[in-house]
């Protein structure tokens, strides 16, 4: 009768719902064990990247650095393999201390990250500075003068900050900030364009390091084919 088609209906409608409600419970839970998985890899990655990483030794990066490149890029290997003590202070620099620098995520990535320290490796033209030939041309001349290898990194900044004003630039970042107008930058510009000079970027590690593992010859080299270049 009427009642009984009304019931059976009605039951019906009931466990369609029913099984519509269990399919997005499901797939809810299915989802949710998606994201947990994903979180556990993404704090498995910053742990070994973040983690691991700091505590490698220049040593260690060498030894894994070498056993890589000997399978998957030549050249590398052999540059590293020639000269292993200047190898060590590169990967030395900024390795230490509360924040040390994380630049190498994957070793294919180290040919790149130390490219300016050998000739080989570096390519010939790199970044520029957006200052004024000009300006970088006297900048660089003038460090020429006050640039000593003997230097220690208070040295070396005190030695470019007092060329600064000689050369129109402020030797104080803060005072620059002050007084724009007055100066033609301020002693981080400088910094730059020696940097630029020297490694071909605009952002390395402690670029007083830097030019000390590379001596005393090659860094007046590189700045001389810069100021050919600009």
């Amino acid at each position: 009768n009427g009642f009984e088609v009304e019931i059976a209906a009605h039951d019906v409608m009931g466990g369609e719902q029913h099984e519509s409600l269990k399919q997005k419970t499901d797939k809810i839970y299915d989802w949710w064990l998606f994201m947990k998985k994903l979180l556990a890899l993404i704090l498995f990655c910053l742990s070994f990247f973040c983690g691991s990483a700091q505590i490698m030794t220049a040593e260690q990066v060498l030894e894994s650095v070498l056993e890589w490149s000997s399978r998957y890029d030549a050249e590398l290997n052999t540059v590293l393999s020639s000269d292993k003590e200047k190898a060590l202070k590169i990967f030395s620099i900024d390795r230490g201390g509360n924040k040390p620098r994380k630049d190498i995520a994957k070793w294919n990535e180290v040919r790149a990250y130390i490219s300016y320290f050998y000739d080989e490796l570096r390519q010939a033209e790199g970044e520029s500075v957006e200052i004024p030939a000009d300006d970088q041309k006297a900048i660089l001349t003038k460090y020429l003068t006050v640039y000593d290898p003997c230097h220690n990194k208070d040295e070396w900044f005190s030695a470019i900050k007092g060329m600064c004003e000689e050369v129109g630039f402020c030797p104080d970042v803060k005072a620059y900030k002050a007084d724009p107008a007055g100066y033609k930058g301020h002693v981080g510009d400088v910094s730059s364009v020696i940097r630029v000079a020297v490694t071909g970027r605009k952002n390395t590690p402690d670029l007083c390091a830097i030019m000390s593992v590379l001596g005393r010859d090659k860094v007046i080299e590189r700045i001389n084919e810069y100021l050919e270049r600009i």
